[in-house]
Formats: C-alpha cells, structure tokens, sequence
C-alpha cells in the first residue's frame, strides 16, 4: 500500500514537471511567434492532461487570437476567466473579441466587468459609452458620464485645450490634432467641437479607411440627436457603394427629421431614401416613397383608415411604417401606436436578412421622443 502511495505522488510530481515545462514552452514558443509550435506543445498538454488550468487556457486563447482565429480565442479566454476571475485584461480582451466578431451584447457585458476593477480607465469608459449608446442601454449612458465627469482631471483646462487643438489645424499639423482629440474625446464625449476636429484631421490624413469609418459611428452615435453627423456617415457609406448601410443611416435621418420636424420635414431626406431603394432594385419601396413625397407635401394629411391601406399596398414600407407611428403618437392614438410598432417590429425581423438588419447595426429602433433642434 505504502509502494502505490509513493508510486502515485512520484508520478504526480513528474506530470506536474511535464505539464509545467511543456507549458513554458508553448508560451516562448508563443512569445517568438511560433504559433504553430506553441500550438504542438499545447495539444500535447490537452492529449495528456486532463487538469489544466486557467495559464493553459490564457496561453492557447492568445495564439489563437494571434492567428486571427477569433472564436477559438473567445472560447479558451471564457475557460481561462472562468478558472481565475482575477484578469481583468482578459475581460477587456473579450470585449475587442466580442466587439470585432458583432457580438454587441457579450461584448458590452465584457466592457463593464472590466471597467468593475478599473473605474478609473476613462478611455475605456467611453468605449463602453457608445456601445452602450449603440444598443439603447441608456441607463448606462447617464452611468458612464457621472463617472468620466468625476474622473475629468482636464475640466478647468477645457477651453485652454480646445484652443490649442485649433492652432493644430491652423498650422496644418494634423497628425498631431488627430492625436490631440483621441487623447481629450474621452474625457469630453459631447463637445461638438472636439469631434468635428477630429473629422478634419482624419479627413487630411485619410479618408478612405476603417479609421474614418470608426470615427464617423463614435460621432453619429454621441451625437445620436443631429442628423447632420448620420447624414454625414450615409454618405461615407454611398461613396462606398455600400447601400445598405448607407440605407440604416437615411433611416435614421428620417427618423430624427419627422420627431423634430413632423411632416413639415425637409423632403430631402425622402429623396436620399429614395435613391436608396434605387440603388437596391427596391421598386416597391421607390413606388412608396414617391407617395409619401405627396402625402408631405400636401395640407390635408391622410386619415389613419387611409394611411393603414397605403402601409398594406405597399407591404410594410419602412417610413410609410414610421410615419404612421408619428401620426398615431402626436394624435394620442395609444393602442393604434402599440399595434403598430408590433407590425414594424414583425416587418423588421422578417427582413432582417434581407436588408442585413441581423449585423450589428450603428442604432437601434427609437421611440418617438423631444429631439433637440440644432
């Protein structure tokens, strides 16, 4: 009994030599990218050992990540974090994983438990602002600006800063103004003044790339409530040929004019929609907007009974499905309203392959509301 006894803890001692040596090897082999190699010796590890812990999981997350191999990456940091909480970079590596994959949802999840042990991370704040702004969790919106106002060292500069970013551009020094606004834009997630800046050096240095394309949403989604800045990303997005994006964000114009505007709207925003659904071969939707165009445009408004009947000879066009939303609110028509936001709701998750709905898109559905007017 004795002999087993020893026999046992003899061999524990050489599996835990194994498992320890064979594990600081796939992490040099790691760290001198070696990915392959790093791999080889980590499913030696998982075809010997049935115990691992959470460095195994760490090491095989990080050379999958270094491979671009998202999922993989996610997974083994879920597996990772699960055996030892105590990683908050890991949680914050989750949220870019999540966040590049269009996982919005885990994503924000992620961003928040990392923020949880570092309340003081103010440019990650913000990131979890926007996405916050993006998904319609505003509760978290008003959370995330007490807290970057409580950690704003910069406040008593603001104006000292601002005006220093202005002779920046002054002097054409635009890589230095485009760092210049990334350092202070978290700190002052809603100065106007500050994203426009940044437009103009970006817009000097490079136009065309995903860097412009990100610096755009972050400005359309902080400034939810100007339509200029939507208006501004959807014709990036035509530029680029990319129809149905640029289709969400005319959406979104649309949305805003008619709550700030009624159907007193500029027009304008109609006939971008329309060039929209052009560009799409959408001839139903062309057809509806044409009609909507003379509904605006005429003094007497369409009774619901009327409106109702278009929306059906039209099959659920999505601004004839709006504009009948704004009549029913604004007319205190309660239960049409209900019954009507569950038909747009129906019509929205029918289509939402079609028209690429299911893809993490710049704004959710908003509820008709005060918008501000600029």
């Amino acid at each position: 009994m004795r002999f087993i006894i020893l026999f046992l803890f003899t061999f524990s001692l050489f599996a835990n030599d194994f498992y320890e040596e064979t594990l600081e090897r796939a992490y040099t082999a790691f760290t001198q990218k070696e990915y392959k190699r790093a791999l080889e010796k980590l499913d030696i590890i998982l075809s010997r050992t049935e115990e691992k812990d959470w460095r195994y999981y760490s090491i095989r997350a990080e050379v999958h990540e270094a491979l671009n191999q998202e999922d993989e990456a996610i997974e083994h940091y879920t597996f990772s974090i699960a055996l030892n909480s105590a990683q908050p970079n890991v949680f914050k590596k989750l949220y870019e994983l999540n966040f590049k994959t269009r996982k919005p949802i885990k994503s924000f999840d992620y961003i928040r438990l990392y923020l949880s042990k570092n309340d003081n991370d103010i440019p990650m704040r913000y990131r979890a602002l926007i996405l916050a702004k993006r998904l319609g969790e505003e509760e978290y919106v008003r959370f995330a600006l007490k807290k970057i106002k409580s950690y704003n060292t910069y406040e008593s500069e603001k104006e000292k800063i601002f005006d220093n970013i202005k002779k920046l551009i002054s002097k054409k020094k635009y890589k230095e103004t485009k760092e210049e606004c990334n350092k202070y834009l978290p700190y002052f997630p809603l100065e106007e003044i500050l994203h426009n800046y940044l437009h103009i050096a970006q817009n000097q240095l490079d136009t065309k790339g995903k860097e412009m394309e990100s610096i755009l949403i972050d400005t359309a989604v902080l400034l939810s409530d100007n339509a200029k800045y939507s208006l501004k990303l959807a014709f990036y997005y035509n530029e680029k040929k990319l129809h149905y994006q640029a289709l969400n964000l005319f959406r979104r114009v649309f949305y805003l004019n008619l709550a700030k505007d009624g159907f007193a709207l500029n027009t304008e925003t109609v006939l971008f929609l329309k060039e929209c659904y052009f560009q799409l071969q959408s001839t139903n939707d062309v057809r509806a907007l044409l009609s909507l165009t003379q509904i605006f445009e005429q003094k007497d408004k369409p009774k619901l009974a009327e409106w109702n009947s278009l929306r059906i000879n039209f099959n659920n066009n999505r601004e004839f499905l709006i504009s009948i939303l704004y009549f029913t609110k604004t007319n205190n028509l309660t239960d049409d309203y209900e019954k009507f936001r569950e038909i747009l709701k129906d019509r929205d998750e029918k289509k939402a392959d079609s028209e690429f709905m299911n893809v993490y898109s710049v704004f959710i559905y908003d509820d008709f509301r005060n918008i501000p007017k600029y």
